[in-house]
């Protein structure tokens, strides 16, 4: 009960204490995974631009709540998401979230224009439900692919011509460069050699089919191992991802990372 009073606060403020100027662009974030795809457009929004944005986050710890900028309204919602998604009006909608308006997450009773961002570089006909993304206006394309496969399923099923922008993919690029600081300016020493596990999720999952397994002999051979789980992961199989530290957290080659917020593992790596 007192979650759901803090939220209809929320939305409160969001709907009557922020100006409408504040709120003409809004991201949505599902977890605080997915602020780094965010982030590469928000900068250039606030920092580059003036532009003031919103953000609501349904994860209490997403790492946008710490910033500081004026130019960022930050709301948390999770429960009252739906109610939210249905009234919200703003000129345009970012998120990184699939299956828009096929599920329990409406557009909005309002004219919004909503764009998509991948999170991920794979195939949309390989990953994802026949109908994901057929309900955006705009997607944001991390390579040819999504926008070949985007224009011919168009083509194919008689759709209303999306507007399709290239922009690459702003993870890797922050990846890339974290790794050239990483090289130039890392201490020169003698580390055991890391290896991180970090796959998907689903029932055929590596941390399902053989984690526990793959762990031991990784240890055995005196690599030093960081296990990264997805968020789907933590949130459908918690007792898979609590049977792998009860089972290895005294080992000091050992580690468990349940954020994907930060690349450090990557780089470590």
């Amino acid at each position: 009960m007192i979650n759901i009073i803090k939220e209809i606060y929320q939305l409160y403020l969001f709907y009557c204490r922020t100006p409408v100027e504040s709120k003409s662009i809004v991201f949505y974030s599902e977890h605080e995974g997915y602020y780094p795809y965010y982030e590469g457009l928000i900068n250039e929004l606030i920092s580059n631009r003036d532009i003031k944005i919103c953000y609501v986050s349904s994860d209490i710890n997403d790492p946008i709540f710490k910033n500081t900028s004026e130019n960022i309204s930050t709301f948390y919602i999770k429960w009252l998401l739906t109610i939210f998604m249905q009234f919200v009006n703003c000129k345009v909608l970012i998120m990184t979230l699939p299956d828009l308006n096929n599920y329990h997450l409406k557009k909005s009773i309002f004219t919004v224009h909503y764009i998509y961002i991948f999170h991920s570089l794979v195939s949309i006909h390989m990953m994802y439900r026949l109908k994901a993304f057929d309900h955006y206006d705009t997607i944001f394309c991390a390579g040819p692919h999504h926008f070949n496969e985007i224009r011919e399923r168009e083509n194919l099923y008689g759709l209303n011509k999306k507007e399709l922008v290239k922009v690459g993919y702003y993870r890797l690029e922050r990846i890339f460069d974290q790794y050239q600081n990483y090289k130039n300016y890392a201490p020169h020493q003698n580390y055991l050699k890391t290896i991180l596990i970090a796959p998907s999720w689903g029932n055929e999952n590596l941390l399902k089919t053989c984690g526990t397994e793959l762990i031991q002999e990784l240890i055995r051979l005196d690599y030093s191992v960081i296990v990264r789980p997805h968020p789907e992961t933590l949130k459908r199989d918690p007792q898979l991802i609590d049977n792998i530290i009860k089972t290895f957290y005294e080992n000091k080659l050992f580690k468990i990372e349940t954020s994907v917020h930060s690349d450090d593992s990557i780089i470590k790596s």
